[in-house]
């Protein structure tokens, strides 16, 4: 038992751990009552920086998570403007918490912060290698991919979700995540990510095979913003690049061309999620944004009301007796300025 935590093997089994929690998205969703869950994977990660500052105090191996965060802050708080940022917002949100007398808002910071606090200290105690980083955030990826075909062909209707507090597709790749948007998003990141952190100098069935899949899957999300961002990225990419470029060109275009043929075969079976010309879903967000800023106090145009106090758009829902997991607003930009 020393010698399991004297070496690394500790933190490659929570790191396991954690790419197979993650994989399994909304699943691993541990629901207390109507307004508090958590997740497996926070639990993983709590663990996990618990182990560490153990590790850390008997071995003296690394540092430990609150020094790694200590030193972060430290180091960039006087250069950063986004850390100040950062710690306004945590201000503005206890205010806010306490002036509607609920620790929601705090559980959700204290679950940002240890984020926050792994990230830094895997960052600064570079206790995984790169390639081991890189591999599991392509496995948690296609695994989101698998899993998510898997749903497309075993359980397409997903209406009856919406009264579980979650949006109700139909015919749509959602994954584990049930919600195609945040599905296809991460689809494009995993190709993303591919791009940028693995050879494409020489032509290889392996890459051509996971572009092709991954293309694939965010066709079947029937998600707009994902297409727009694959587009965005995948020029960009192919303009700033000076190496390799047929052998990217070719595989990339080969991966589209896929993509747009699957999502011409795929199954239509009638409905607003499935119509790229819909509109219910920009008239919605248009509503709540309008609701969430005509909610603002004049004060609060200065100083903000803090991350996951309670919206106005969530009140709606939960006048409605409908259920709902969202606690911020859906358009980054009003999400930033609340």
């Amino acid at each position: 038992m020393k010698h399991f935590f004297k070496n690394s093997t500790v933190h490659h089994y929570f790191f396991l751990g954690l790419i197979l929690a993650l994989s399994l998205g909304q699943l691993q969703r541990i629901q207390l009552d109507s307004g508090l869950a958590f997740y497996l994977h926070d639990c993983i990660i709590v663990l996990w920086l618990i182990t560490a500052g153990v590790r850390q105090y008997f071995f003296r191996s690394e540092l430990s998570p609150l020094a790694a965060l200590g030193a972060f802050f430290t180091t960039h708080l006087r250069h950063s403007p986004s850390l100040w940022l950062l710690c306004w917002i945590a201000l503005s949100t206890s205010i806010a918490s306490s002036s509607e007398n609920t620790l929601m808002p705090i559980l959700y910071l204290m679950r940002l912060a240890t984020y926050l606090a792994l990230l830094i200290f895997l960052a600064q105690a570079q206790i995984l290698s790169v390639n081991l980083l890189k591999q599991g955030v392509i496995a948690v990826g296609l695994t989101w991919l698998t899993l998510g075909f898997l749903q497309l062909a075993v359980l397409p209707d997903l209406r009856s979700l919406r009264w579980l507090g979650f949006d109700d597709h139909y015919y749509r790749l959602a994954s584990t995540f049930f919600d195609p948007n945040f599905a296809g998003l991460s689809f494009v990141l995993t190709l993303l990510f591919t791009l940028l952190f693995f050879s494409w100098k020489r032509f290889d069935w392996r890459l051509l095979l996971a572009a092709v899949v991954l293309a694939t899957g965010i066709a079947a999300t029937y998600s707009r913003a994902s297409y727009l961002s694959l587009a965005a990225a995948l020029v960009v990419y192919v303009l700033i690049n000076k190496t390799a470029r047929t052998v990217q060109t070719t595989i990339l275009s080969t991966a589209v061309a896929i993509g747009v043929v699957a999502w011409i075969l795929l199954p239509k079976p009638g409905g607003e999620g499935v119509d790229l010309a819909r509109t219910a879903s920009i008239s919605a967000r248009t509503s709540a944004s309008s609701t969430e800023l005509q909610s603002l106090a004049p004060i609060t145009w200065l100083t903000g009301k803090g991350l996951y106090t309670s919206g106005a758009a969530f009140s709606i829902h939960r006048e409605q007796l409908i259920p709902n997991h969202a606690r911020v607003p859906d358009n980054l930009f009003i999400m930033l300025l609340v």
